[in-house]
């Protein structure tokens, strides 16, 4: 009976240091493929006819990626604009890690709806793989006087 006590004592030990050893900067790697917007918030205002730049991190656990693209859907009307997301790829084998970026400038004013997009081939299957959703808008501003 006390060896079973000492036993458990040592599981209980042994699951508590296991769960304060966790390195909370550790980057946590997804299980399936995705993509997000990394330098975008939800709300944000973009400066009608400037550029700017919008990252993007893909990632891939196995298989290849293609046709990557940042797609702007107004919220009234009909209008989309679709911009190539470009990158280097890196030519190895199996899991990947892309960094990924498109360059904007906004040229009327209104809301949009923002989300990435890739086409994903692995594990033989297809798949188009999309981001959240932003919502974001472009205007013009008046300078502070």
């Amino acid at each position: 009976m006390n060896t079973l006590k000492n036993i458990s004592l040592l599981f209980i030990a042994a699951l508590f240091f296991a769960s304060c050893s966790k390195d909370d900067n550790e980057e946590t790697i997804p299980a399936m493929a995705n993509i997000e917007i990394t330098n975008v918030e939800d709300g944000q205002m973009f400066t009608l006819n400037e550029e700017a730049t919008i990252t993007a991190t893909l990632y891939i656990p196995n298989g290849e990626f293609s046709n990557s693209k940042l797609v702007f859907k107004a919220t009234e009307g009909e209008e989309t604009i679709i911009v190539d997301l470009v990158g280097k790829n890196p030519n190895i084998a199996g899991e990947k890690t892309v960094y990924l970026s498109a360059t904007v400038a906004p040229k009327a004013p209104g809301t949009y709806q923002l989300h990435a997009q890739f086409d994903y081939s692995g594990d033989d299957a297809q798949s188009i793989i999309i981001s959240d959703e932003l919502n974001v808008a472009s205007g013009a501003f008046l300078p502070e006087e």
